[in-house]
C-alpha cells in the first residue's frame, strides 16, 4: 500500500504547511493495518478494524465513550498533553490548517480527534479548557482522555509512539492520521515465506466499496513468489484455487469470467503492492467469505476468513 505520513519527533520539531499536511489525507485505516509493533513491546490490536479496539474513553465534557463509538464519520486523529508548550501547539496547529485548507477548496472537513497521552492530568476540564484556548468548536474537534490507563493500547493502534521523560513531560511523534468513516478498506502483507500477516479481515456491510490493499514485503519476483488476493464464497474457494492454476500465469491464475470470483487483485512481486476493490453490493453480512492467494501452491496456506458485519 502507498500511503504518505507527516511525522517528526519532538526533539526535531518540525510546522508543517497546510499543503504539505493534505499528504497525510489517505485512508489511513489502511495504514493502521500496516502499522509496526506498540511502544515498549506491547502488541498492536486486531487489525481487521481500527474501531475494534476495546477501549473507553472520555471527553472533554466529561462524557465516557467507546472506542467503536466513533465510528461513522472520517476524523483527524493525533495525541498529545496539555502541558506540552512546543510540539503539541504546532500538532493541534496544523491540524486546524488541514481543516481551513479543505474548507477552502469546498471538501468535507474532516472532525478533530486529539487524545491525551496524559490522562492523570488532563482531566475533562483541562481538555474543555485547551479546547476553548483553541477556540475549537465540537463541530470541528473533539477533545479525549483514555480510561483506564488505555493510552499506550491507543497509540499503538494509531503508531504514535510516546515516552515519558523524567521531568513529566513526553518525547513523541508528532503525526496526524486520517480514519476513514466505516471499516471499507483494509490491508494485508504477504512475504516471501508464503503468509499473510492476517487470517481475518472485518469491513462494514455499509460501505458502498470495500478495498482490500495488499503489499509484498518479500524480495522474490512475482513469477517465483507471486502473491494476489481473491475474494470468494468460502464454499467456492477451493474450487476456485483450483481452476486458478489452469488459467495460468498470463490470468494470474484467476479464472476468467467466473462468477464465483467476487474481486481478485494483480499478481505482484517482492516490494510491490495492489488492490482490488469490490462494490459492497456483492458482500452480504453474515455471509461466509474466503480470501486468499491464487498462486499455485499457495492458497493452501495463505487464507482468511472475510467478516461482514
Amino acid at each position: 500500500m502507498k500511503a504518505n505520513r507527516e511525522k517528526n519527533t519532538q526533539s526535531r520539531p518540525a510546522v508543517c504547511r497546510p499543503w504539505d499536511c493534505l499528504s497525510v489525507l489517505l485512508p489511513l485505516l489502511v495504514l493502521v493495518m500496516l502499522m509496526p509493533q506498540a511502544v515498549r513491546g506491547e502488541q498492536s490490536p486486531p487489525g481487521d478494524s481500527v474501531y475494534a479496539l476495546s477501549a473507553t474513553v472520555q471527553n472533554e465534557k466529561g462524557e465516557t465513550l467507546r472506542w467503536q463509538d466513533l465510528r461513522g464519520q472520517p476524523r483527524l486523529v493525533s495525541m498529545v498533553y496539555t502541558r506540552c508548550r512546543m510540539s503539541c501547539p504546532l500538532i493541534i496547529h496544523q491540524g486546524m490548517s488541514v481543516q481551513q485548507r479543505l474548507l477552502e477548496e469546498g471538501s468535507a472537513v474532516p472532525r478533530l480527534l486529539i487524545i491525551s497521552m496524559d490522562p492523570d492530568h488532563d482531566t475533562p476540564d483541562v481538555l474543555a479548557e485547551t479546547m476553548a484556548r483553541y477556540r475549537l468548536t465540537p463541530g470541528r474537534a473533539t477533545f479525549l482522555r483514555p480510561r483506564d490507563h488505555q493510552e499506550r493500547t491507543i497509540a499503538a493502534l494509531l503508531d504514535i509512539r510516546f515516552r515519558q521523560r523524567d521531568d513529566g513531560g513526553f518525547d513523541h511523534t508528532n503525526a496526524w492520521l486520517l480514519l476513514d468513516a466505516d471499516n471499507c478498506h483494509v490491508a494485508l502483507r504477504g512475504d516471501d515465506n508464503m503468509r499473510f500477516d492476517q487470517t481475518q479481515l472485518t469491513v462494514s456491510s455499509q460501505c458502498e466499496a470495500v478495498t482490500i490493499e495488499l503489499v509484498h514485503s518479500g524480495k522474490l519476483g512475482a513469477n517465483v513468489m507471486g502473491h494476489n488476493v481473491v475474494v470468494t464464497l468460502t464454499g467456492d474457494f477451493k474450487d476456485v484455487a483450483k481452476a486458478g492454476m489452469k488459467a495460468g500465469p498470463g490470468n494470474g491464475y484467476v479464472p476468467v469470467n467466473d462468477g464465483r470470483v467476487i474481486g481478485a487483485s494483480d499478481m505482484i512481486g517482492g516490494g510491490e503492492s495492489t488492490s482490488l476493490t469490490i462494490p459492497g453490493s456483492r458482500l452480504q453480512a453474515g455471509e461466509d467469505y474466503t480470501f486468499f492467494c491464487s498462486f499455485p501452491g499457495h492458497w493452501t496456506m495463505m487464507k482468511g476468513t472475510l467478516v461482514v458485519n
